[in-house]
């Protein structure tokens, strides 16, 4: 059973919707980001301090150099590290002097991300010296199968996807769309819905069209000690923000037992 938004409000405001523990999910890719104040001694050594305390989830560890070019030449790059799962391709972690990735593409529920995260967080502590975060952001990407020859809104939210029922623009070989919003008055998002990116795969191998539900959910100067309280904060207002883009096959995909 769903209550009805508050129409009036100037935050984020889906139907509430009861809690659940699905069996599957549409997740691609659940990803956290930390932006702090640069580290000025950014180098391999330290990058290895942190890569001790991380290594059993991830094992795999590389470093690159990026530059750019412009018309007086080559500009100077930053270093940054990766570490990936045992797993290559299912979690990852990308440093920087100046920001922390954390990418988890098997997501299977969120007791076990937060978990993954939080000893994130922990080996982050051994090699930064601050006590707050410039930005905090939480990025859930979801790819809903859609099957060929049916109707979108009966996967989809049909407030969502109106323009794409006008007849006067034939027949869409793309559509993508971006909405910002907040939370709260520190609180943001971004929500962007749609054909996949340019990096994605337009249909899945059982030939059903991915439309993305992509969610960011993003707060600035965090303290340490409230980082893991903003990310359960974003995973609870992120169930009725998903669960109000769904139509009702989408969510019968969800409840099925396996």
């Amino acid at each position: 059973m769903q209550s009805q938004p508050n129409s009036n409000s100037k935050f984020l405001t889906p139907p509430s919707a009861e809690r659940k523990v699905f069996a599957k999910n549409f997740i691609s890719g659940s990803i956290v980001e930390l932006r702090y104040p640069t580290i000025i001694s950014f180098d391999e050594a330290l990058a290895s301090q942190f890569a001790k305390k991380i290594r059993k989830q991830f094992p795999n560890f590389s470093k690159s150099y990026s530059a750019s070019f412009d018309e007086s030449g080559i500009s100077p790059g930053k270093t940054s590290f990766s570490f990936e799962s045992r797993k290559r391709g299912s979690s990852s972690i990308a440093l920087r002097d100046s920001a922390l990735n954390i990418r988890i593409s098997d997501y299977e529920s969120y007791e076990k991300f937060r978990l993954i995260i939080s000893e994130v967080f922990d080996a982050l502590d051994t090699i930064l010296d601050t006590d707050f975060y410039t930005r905090m952001g939480y990025r859930i990407i979801n790819a809903v199968p859609i099957p060929e020859g049916v109707e979108l809104s009966s996967y989809i939210n049909p407030a969502l996807i109106t323009p794409l029922q006008f007849e006067v623009l034939g027949t869409l070989t793309s559509s993508r769309f971006e909405i910002r919003g907040s939370l709260n008055e520190s609180n943001h998002y971004i929500f962007k819905y749609g054909s996949p990116d340019d990096q994605s795969a337009i249909f899945d191998n059982d030939g059903n069209l991915q439309f993305m539900l992509d969610y960011d959910y993003f707060t600035e100067d965090v303290d340490r000690s409230d980082r893991l309280e903003n990310l359960d904060f974003f995973h609870d207002r992120h169930f009725d923000f998903f669960w109000w883009a769904l139509n009702e096959n989408a969510r019968k995909i969800l409840e099925i037992d396996t």
